[in-house]
């Protein structure tokens, strides 16, 4: 289930369905907070804030994903996201 909500909200993001996009993320960290689709999808959530100008949330995304998920992939990613955030 947990990757069906992942490319669904991929999906949506792609098609520049952002409402949808980030309805589908809130019910991934709702449902499956520690999963690590869910980390990969927070980053997604995080891009779309800086796209919003919302560079703030963005940073605050960004940190929670590099300290919260062990995976060091995600964490690794996280942590470039928020070096270059401006």
């Amino acid at each position: 289930v947990v990757e069906s909500y992942f490319f669904m909200a991929e999906s949506y993001f792609m098609q520049n369905e952002i409402k949808k996009c980030t309805e589908t993320i809130d019910l991934m960290v709702a449902q499956f907070p520690d999963h690590d689709l869910t980390g990969f999808i927070l980053l997604r959530l995080g891009q779309i804030s800086e796209l919003n100008n919302q560079t703030e949330e963005a940073r605050e995304i960004y940190g929670l994903v590099s300290k919260q998920f062990e995976n060091q992939t995600l964490k690794n990613q996280a942590q470039v996201l928020l070096r270059n955030l401006r």
